[in-house]
């Protein structure tokens, strides 16, 4: 039995369903961190399955405001960029990518979430490019957990995030993100830290 929400049961129910890691406790952490900085624009770097940006865009969906962008290029040599972990490697070859996206965008559908959210299918830094400084509310970094891609995410998206506004950052107890959660540091205020992410506000 789940405790209290304030995301539905039934949402929960959908992204329980779904592939990813994100569980059931984060995924009511993003909801509630969209609604409580009213967000307008949110953003998740590195989507899979779409575990976690589903609670984004049910967020976005309740306050019928904003929409939550997600972008990963699902493909694997994104995946198999920088340095990481053999076995982290050995798994990422093996993912069929093609069917992790129709999935993902299928879920969207189903769920009548295609007003508050899109998916993007290009690498991060080429998004970058596209997005404005100072212009997003919220963001969530689960990308490629490399140190070279993690820190770059960081130095080419923090001048995106507003001041005051939130950054989430996944699996921080890895090794290969303790540089790029040193940087966010520098320029943020750490609000929450969980066993496997933590919660950032920029200054």
């Amino acid at each position: 039995m789940h405790k209290q929400y304030q995301i539905t049961m039934k949402n929960l129910e959908v992204i329980e369903s779904m592939p990813g890691w994100c569980t059931i406790e984060k995924a009511a952490k993003l909801y509630d961190i969209v609604i409580e900085q009213n967000s307008q624009l949110t953003i998740e770097l590195g989507v899979f399955g779409g575990r976690s940006l589903l609670p984004l865009a049910f967020a976005h969906k309740h306050k019928d405001s904003g929409v939550v962008i997600g972008v990963d290029a699902w493909n694997k040599y994104a995946s198999l960029e920088g340095t990481n972990d053999p076995a982290n490697d050995d798994w990422w070859k093996k993912i069929d990518y093609n069917e992790i996206y129709d999935g993902c965008a299928k879920a969207i559908n189903d769920n009548h979430l295609f007003n508050w959210c899109s998916i993007i299918r290009m690498k991060s830094e080429q998004f970058a490019i596209l997005c404005p400084n100072n212009s997003v509310d919220v963001i969530h970094a689960d990308s490629n957990h490399s140190e070279e891609i993690t820190t770059k995410e960081v130095e080419l998206f923090l001048p995106k995030l507003k001041s005051g506004g939130i950054w989430i950052a996944d699996d921080t107890g890895w090794p290969t993100l303790q540089k790029a959660i040193n940087m966010l540091s520098e320029h943020c205020d750490v609000l929450e830290k969980h066993d496997n992410y933590m919660i950032f506000k920029k200054k």
